[in-house]
C-alpha cells in the first residue's frame, strides 16, 4: 500500500510540472505577426512582403542567443537569421517565391556556445503572396530622403515647403495638440485629482498639383481651431505627416483604415509630446517601401 501511494504521488507531481516551461503563443490581430512569451522573456516576429522583423528579449534565458529558420508549410527553406545576443531587434530578408502562395512558418531555437537550449518555438507568420491582399506599389520618390520644412507665421498659419516635391501628389498629416485644462476630483478613494486636457485632433488631406515656375512652392494652411493653444506655454503636439505619389492608384483608404492603401510613401513622425512653440522645423523625411520604414541614417538595402 505504501508503494501504491508513493507511485500516485509521483504521477501527480509529473502532471503538475508538465508544460511549466512551455512557451505561450499570443496571436495578434495582424495575421502576419505573433508574439511568444516563454518563462524567461518575449519574442515577436512579423512578415511584411519578404522582410521579417524580429525583436526578442531573453526568450531562452540570459546569455542565450537565437537561431531563426523561415520555411513554407512543406518545409522548404526561405531564409534564416541568427544572433549571439540574448536580446535585440533586427530585420532580415527571406526568398519571395512568386509561384508559392501559402503559410509561412518561423522556427526559433535558443543557441549558446554549448549547443541548443530549450525547446524550439514555432510561429506562424501568415500567408505569403496572399491572393486576397492588394499588390504592393512599384513607385518610389527621388530623392529618397527629401527635406520638408514646416513653418508658422504670426497669424498662426501653417506653411509647408514642397520644393523637393514638384510632381502631383498628396500631402496628408495627422496633428494632435493638447494642453492642461483642469483637475477633476475622483468620487472615490484615494480622491486623487485627475488632470483633464483640452485636445484637438486634425487630419488633413491636401492635393498637390504639378509644381510650375509660376506657382509658389510653399503651401499655406489655416487651422483656426488651434488658436486657443498658441498662448499656452504647456501646449504640446504630436505629428504624422506623409507625402504620396499622385500617380498611385491606391490613394483611397484601405480596408479598416483611414489612411491610403499605398505602400510606398515619404513620412515624418514625432510621437513624443513636444512643445507646440517648437513645431517650426526642417527635417529629412524617411521613406516607406512595401510597408517597411527606411530612415536617412540607415540606407535602403540593395537586392
Amino acid at each position: 500500500m505504501k508503494h501504491l501511494f508513493y507511485c500516485l504521488f509521483l504521477m501527480l507531481l509529473c502532471i503538475g510540472c508538465k508544460g511549466e516551461d512551455d512557451p505561450i503563443i499570443e496571436e495578434k490581430n495582424d495575421p502576419s505577426s505573433a508574439t511568444t512569451r516563454g518563462p524567461s522573456g518575449s519574442l515577436d516576429l512579423s512578415l511584411l512582403g519578404n522582410v521579417v522583423s524580429i525583436s526578442w528579449n531573453e526568450p531562452f534565458g540570459k546569455y542565450v542567443g537565437i537561431e531563426v529558420g523561415v520555411s513554407t508549410e512543406s518545409g522548404m527553406s526561405l531564409g534564416s537569421f541568427s544572433s549571439s545576443n540574448d536580446s535585440g531587434s533586427e530585420k532580415f530578408f527571406v526568398s519571395s517565391i512568386a509561384s508559392y502562395s501559402g503559410p509561412v512558418i518561423a522556427t526559433v531555437r535558443g543557441r549558446s556556445s554549448n549547443g541548443y537550449v530549450g525547446q524550439p518555438i514555432t510561429i506562424s507568420l501568415g500567408i505569403m503572396n496572399d491572393p486576397a491582399a492588394p499588390p504592393n506599389c512599384s513607385h518610389g520618390y527621388n530623392p529618397r530622403y527629401p527635406v520638408l520644412s514646416i513653418g508658422v507665421d504670426l497669424e498662426h498659419n501653417f506653411y509647408f515647403s514642397r520644393g523637393e516635391f514638384p510632381k502631383r501628389g498628396l500631402l496628408l498629416y495627422i496633428l494632435h495638440v493638447q494642453s492642461f485644462d483642469h483637475y477633476e476630483s475622483l468620487p472615490y478613494y484615494p480622491y486623487t485629482p485627475n488632470p483633464v486636457y483640452d485636445v484637438e485632433d486634425i487630419t488633413n488631406w491636401v492635393d498637390l498639383p504639378v509644381l510650375t515656375s509660376s506657382m509658389s512652392e510653399v503651401i499655406k494652411i489655416s487651422h483656426p481651431q488651434l488658436d486657443r493653444f498658441w498662448d499656452r506655454p504647456d501646449a504640446t503636439f504630436t505629428l504624422d505627416i506623409r507625402l504620396y505619389d499622385g500617380g498611385c492608384p491606391k490613394l483611397s483608404p484601405g480596408n479598416g483604415s483611414s489612411l491610403p492603401a499605398c505602400t510606398n510613401y515619404c513620412v515624418y513622425k514625432t510621437t513624443n509630446l513636444e512643445p507646440l512653440s517648437q513645431i517650426v522645423r526642417s527635417v529629412k523625411m524617411s521613406q516607406v517601401l512595401d510597408g517597411v520604414v527606411y530612415y536617412p541614417d540607415s540606407p535602403m538595402p540593395t537586392y
